[in-house]
């Protein structure tokens, strides 16, 4: 987007010709209007519905890169915090800036881009927000010449793409470096949370940063988001690790669950049990399937059949939101002929079937080609390892 662009869509004319056509496929929009800038504008104001219903509602403009890589209002919103003055050095489209409006008095947003900077300005007047001052300048910048009071939270959102395009999701390859710019957002900032890739390993961010305070996995609707790193004034040592959590959100509720870790026993005839449980992926990617357990049930009703694997129970009236449910039809060892032969004996005839597998030595694609099916349908082949032996279990989602 240019500032000639911007210029035209925040007219009169683009805007009513915006709001007119709020149900118009714009593949359609644009044969009739030949401007390139309000065609987009009006497909990714249309796509903001869903993932930005606070700019979709104020009509905000909305630039096709920073609505790819800003975070969802749902996710700004798990962002816990509050105090007197926030700063965002990673500005973007502004929404984790319009969140933290909410909670603090003064927000100072950085953004390099001056066209996209100008964009958020304009959005925070279109939803009269006036406690967010947005800087055009570097992050690096801003922070090395900052010379005022300490911020009471310091956030930062880096970019996870190398000058080739590549991504990246290790803190010293992201941009900024958030390695090299630690040092100097501790000494201005009471509390700094950096925002890092869901590919990023928890556990690699604990051996990486000895003052690391707090690590919360973030899911939506069982796709992990973000993985956020939060430090503060407490250094720790040799005896104090830092707190692990995954937060997960279902049908607009988050439940936050602490990692304790604990060992827990495995199931040893899993052919009594009528249901698959699979956890939300956030305590998956945190490693928390036995603290999952022991948050939500009783160990009579449930078991665990492998460290990274499922859970299997013979109760159904005992499941949070936060995870996926499937009855088992059939259960039999992992044979590639076996099962070809009774999948072509049920409703699987037609070739299709979902496939799951965890902590299991073959990929899904490995199994679909195996098998010669493909992904989809109404029924599921979940394989895992029940006491070192693959099994394969078909069934169906309960919802």
């Amino acid at each position: 987007m240019t500032f000639d662009d911007l210029a035209y869509l925040k007219t009169p004319e683009a805007r009513r010709l915006i709001a007119e056509n709020e149900k118009t496929d714009p593949s359609v929009f644009a044969l009739k209007n030949r401007n390139p800038a309000l065609a987009t504008q009006l497909k990714y104001w249309q796509r903001s519905r869903l993932k930005l219903p606070s700019l979709y509602a104020a009509q905000a403009i909305v630039p096709p890169l920073a609505f790819e890589q800003c975070s969802s209002e749902l996710a700004a919103s798990a962002k816990e915090v509050s105090g007197k003055r926030c700063l965002d050095l990673t500005c973007g489209l502004g929404i984790d800036a319009l969140h933290f409006s909410n909670y603090f008095e003064e927000v100072i947003a950085v953004e390099q881009n001056a066209v996209l900077a100008e964009v958020v300005r304009y959005n925070l007047g279109l939803m009269n927000v006036k406690n967010v001052e947005i800087k055009t300048e570097t992050a690096e910048n801003y922070v090395k010449n900052y010379s005022g009071e300490p911020f009471d939270l310091i956030f930062i959102d880096p970019a996870r793409r190398d000058d080739s395009g590549k991504k990246v999701f290790l803190p010293e390859d992201c941009s900024p470096n958030i390695v090299e710019l630690l040092p100097f957002l501790e000494k201005i900032g009471r509390k700094i949370m950096v925002k890092m890739s869901p590919m990023y390993d928890v556990d690699a961010a604990v051996r990486q940063f000895p003052n690391l305070e707090r690590v919360v996995i973030l899911s939506l609707n069982n796709e992990c988001k973000e993985v956020i790193l939060e430090f503060g004034e407490r250094q720790s040592t040799a005896f104090t690790q830092p707190l692990i959590y995954a937060k997960a959100n279902k049908n607009n509720e988050f439940i936050e669950i602490k990692r304790v870790g604990k060992v827990m026993g495995l199931a040893q005839y899993v052919e009594r049990y009528k249901y698959v449980i699979e956890p939300d992926v956030a305590f998956y990617k945190g490693r928390m399937l036995t603290d999952f357990y022991r948050h939500f049930f009783d160990s009579e009703c449930m078991q665990l059949t492998e460290a990274n694997g499922f859970f299997v129970s013979d109760n159904l009236n005992i499941y949070p939101s936060l995870c996926r449910i499937f009855k088992i039809w059939v259960q039999m060892d992992y044979h590639p002929r076996q099962l070809k032969t009774r999948l072509k004996s049920l409703w699987a005839a037609n070739g299709h079937i979902n496939v799951i597998q965890r902590n299991f030595p073959f990929s899904t694609e490995e199994i679909r080609k195996s098998l010669n099916v493909k992904e989809g349908g109404n029924y599921y082949l979940i394989c895992t390892l029940v006491n070192g032996k693959k099994v394969a279990w078909i069934a169906e989602r309960v919802q």
